[in-house]
């Protein structure tokens, strides 16, 4: 592989040239006639006895960690009672009313009917998103 696009944990990442290409951040998906769509929560504590949709661990083991220890952070865990099996899965699950689910902000760049997205404060952690390729001088 040439070039790759991944999340920069640290500022050095051993054997690869990096450059930042952007910040990201989490974001509350609802469907669109939900209470939650109507009158948002103010914090992660409002969620918590929703129903979450989430992925499955095995799926981005690396990303799923991230996400649960920035939740353990704020001593918050969220009760999921589906799965899914990618992101379009999970929209489509809390499209249909079955639960609400957090994502990395880019999923709302594309409208998918039947959701709204919410911003919450406590999701506004940022990942550094970075393209790199092989170090020219290991």
């Amino acid at each position: 592989m040439d070039a790759g696009i991944l999340y920069l944990d640290s500022a050095e990442q051993h054997g690869l040239e990096t450059r930042l290409l952007q910040h990201d951040h989490l974001i509350l998906a609802v469907p669109s006639p939900s209470s939650w769509a109507k009158s948002p929560p103010t914090s992660l504590e409002d969620l918590k006895n929703a129903d979450f949709v989430g992925g499955f661990r095995s799926a981005l083991p690396v990303y799923y960690g991230r996400m649960m220890a920035h939740f353990a952070r704020l001593q918050f865990e969220p009760r999921v009672v589906q799965h899914g099996a990618d992101n379009i899965t999970i929209l489509s699950i809390v499209a249909a009313g079955l639960g609400i689910a957090i994502f990395p902000a880019a999923s709302s760049s594309h409208p998918t009917p039947g959701i709204r997205f919410l911003q919450l404060e406590e999701l506004t952690a940022c990942d550094k998103i970075g393209n790199c390729c092989r170090d020219a001088d290991p």
